[in-house]
């Protein structure tokens, strides 16, 4: 599981720009296309202007619950680029998913913010990727992970893994 978190999220951070598909912009995270102007962009922004819990948000307070394991079940996938204007999407085939509660949703796709749409106690991170899936009945489950920006490092590894070493020695790839 770990290793194919990997490779999804290595996959997607390969120079993309080079095999992506150019969208303009239609939103934005400040400005005349920020947050509390979504609802009047785009008739499907409307709902925009309704909730009080959608991106971005801040989440303050929690509480302890006893929850359903998430179950993920990744493939390898052929996967399609595409560059919407305002995040890089990876497509991914079907086959993957995740199940919540007995309950399977596909992936469909993964995507990126810079910086995350979520905050935790008022802390933005650099960076999420968003792992969306759907359910049978249309539902979607969207599982987000936030990045912190790592100590600089000497990258000697495929896809950008830093190395942990003190000293980094000459080496032929593959290991």
């Amino acid at each position: 599981m770990k290793r194919t978190l990997s490779f999804l999220l290595c996959a997607a951070l390969l120079p993309a720009a080079a095999f992506a598909e150019n969208a303009p912009a239609h939103w934005s995270y400040d400005g005349a296309t920020g947050p509390q102007n979504w609802a009047k962009l785009e008739q499907d922004f409307s709902t925009c202007k309704l909730g009080h819990n959608q991106s971005p948000i801040d989440i303050r307070k929690t509480s302890k619950a006893k929850l359903p394991p998430l179950e993920f079940a990744y493939s390898p996938s052929p996967l399609k680029i595409l560059d919407n204007g305002h995040t890089i999407q990876v497509n991914y085939a079907a086959g993957s998913g995740v199940t919540i509660d007995g309950k399977r949703y596909d992936l469909l796709q993964f995507h990126f913010h810079k910086p995350s749409e979520e905050k935790i106690n008022g802390r933005s991170y650099p960076m999420v990727a968003h792992l969306v899936h759907k359910n049978a009945e249309g539902k979607l489950a969207v599982v987000a992970v936030l990045f912190r920006k790592a100590p600089r490092t000497r990258w000697c590894r495929p896809c950008g893994t830093p190395c942990r070493r003190k000293k980094a020695r000459p080496r032929k790839w593959p290991e």
